[in-house]
């Protein structure tokens, strides 16, 4: 089925935007985690979840 749809695809220009949008898409992700002011970002993001386990730790101290 796939095969017959393509078969009578004839805009391979818009298959060669889509691959260079998305393309472009990914590298500019790339660009944006790996700049040079974003590892504290992640840092505090990566701590996040241990947060919330010391705030229960403690409310069940508490008790």
């Amino acid at each position: 089925m796939k095969q017959l749809v393509l078969a009578g695809f004839n805009w391979t220009h818009l298959t060669n935007l889509a691959l260079l949008l998305f393309l472009g898409l990914f590298v500019s992700m790339l660009i944006w985690i790996f700049r040079k002011d974003s590892g504290e970002i992640y840092k505090d993001a990566a701590s996040l979840p241990f947060l919330n386990e010391a705030s229960k730790k403690e409310d069940q101290n508490e008790r």
